[in-house]
């Protein structure tokens, strides 16, 4: 079936949302020039999303979404609530504003979404965008995200849509560019970066494509590569320190790699710290956890992985919850039929599970409230509209690629 776009307001509806996906690293570098003012930068640009989203569409939305969105935003809001009440610590509230950018702002510009290959469309367009203006970053000495940690959440988005671009869309000519991405995540980013891009890439290669044959063949060439790689692994270390050395570069992320697989790991046994002391806390506060932001309060850093993050924060019984919840949700990606809403679900979810399990706070990854939006809106894994059922390619996106 095919069809032209029947209006301009409703592609505005999925442009908004995708340009807000990557607003944090689109504006990173006004936000930091105008650091005084950032707040009030970032407040002004959503409620013009916001409300341009709501005039472009009739001032309606979707009844199902809207509720789901409030019964979310209500239901963290109590949690908030109560642990402000009995618990609070310096962390409480600022976890919540991380929320209210993230998941509930999130929430309210995917109510209306309708199609989901323009809004996957828009959203590779300015995560592509995003990566090539903090691509000199780690040159320039991480000035507009500051540090490898921001820089490896920044650069990651736009890796993963070059993959997008690449193999659902069929566009060699982004190759140099992915390439140049994912060579910046493994010398200039954190370890969860680059084995989250290994990730992104893995899944590319076996599941972007329809064709069983295929996927198997692909499936064998990849062991084939795995095993080839761990035969030569300190080789390959050799030649990545010659190269950093030779150019004159200090990378993090590769010292860090050839430490944990030579024996000589120091920052992976500093994060078995972290968990062993974590564990000890959650001995103690089993039953209703420490409170939001409450483990950091404590002990001046964070669990270093999501399980422990979630156990340690709302105790096993309700941290128990939050996993059934999650395992439903990635669950609902196995069904879906859309192919759009497939590839954006899965890869969302793999930015923030591999990365979450050795850094950041679930609290503040806004990948993980993607996630969990797009798959608590559409988790029935389709959607008819009046435009026809979403994911069908309209012409008009091949012509701009």
């Amino acid at each position: 079936m095919n069809y032209k776009w029947s209006s301009k307001k409703s592609s505005f509806i999925e442009l908004g949302a995708a340009f807000y996906m990557n607003v944090f690293v689109l504006l990173k570098p006004i936000l930091n020039m105008f650091s005084y003012r950032s707040t009030l930068i970032l407040l002004v640009v959503t409620i013009l999303l916001i409300v341009s989203s709501m005039v472009f569409n009739g001032c309606r939305l979707n009844r199902e979404r809207t509720y789901k969105c409030l019964a979310l935003f209500s239901l963290v809001s109590i949690i908030f609530v109560f642990d402000y009440i009995f618990r609070a610590n310096p962390y409480t509230w600022e976890n919540y504003y991380y929320f209210l950018i993230y998941g509930l702002v999130s929430g309210l510009l995917l109510i209306n979404v309708s199609r989901f290959d323009k809004l996957l469309f828009y959203w590779c367009f300015f995560a592509i965008l995003a990566g090539v203006i903090v691509a000199l970053d780690p040159i320039n000495q991480y000035a507009i995200t500051g540090n490898y940690m921001s820089f490896g959440m920044a650069i990651l988005p736009a890796f993963t849509a070059c993959v997008i671009v690449f193999n659902n869309y069929k566009k060699k000519a982004v190759f140099p560019l992915l390439i140049v991405f994912l060579v910046e995540i493994i010398i200039y980013a954190n370890r969860g970066a680059t084995l989250t891009a290994i990730g992104v890439m893995i899944f590319s290669i076996i599941f972007m494509t329809d064709d069983k044959r295929k996927r198997i063949r692909r499936c064998i060439l990849l062991t084939i590569a795995v095993i080839i790689a761990v035969i030569f692994l300190n080789n390959i270390f050799y030649i990545l320190d010659w190269l950093q050395n030779k150019i004159g570069i200090g990378s993090y992320s590769l010292t860090a790699f050839r430490q944990l697989f030579t024996g000589g790991d120091t920052t992976g046994s500093g994060r078995i710290l972290i968990w062993n002391d974590a564990f000890g806390e959650l001995r103690d506060n089993w039953v209703f956890g420490m409170g939001i932001g409450g483990y950091e309060a404590e002990n001046g850093n964070y669990a270093h992985n999501f399980f422990l993050d979630v156990f340690i924060t709302h105790g096993v019984f309700i941290g128990g919850i939050i996993f059934i919840f999650l395992f439903k949700q990635i669950i609902k990606i196995l069904k879906y039929k859309d192919r759009d809403l497939l590839i954006l679900s899965s890869m969302f979810g793999l930015n923030w599970i591999i990365q979450l399990m050795f850094s950041f706070t679930y609290w503040q990854t806004l990948s993980f409230w993607i996630f969990i939006i797009l798959n608590l809106y559409y988790g029935h894994g389709k959607m008819v509209t009046n435009l026809g059922i979403a994911g069908e390619k309209d012409e008009n996106i091949n012509k701009y690629l």
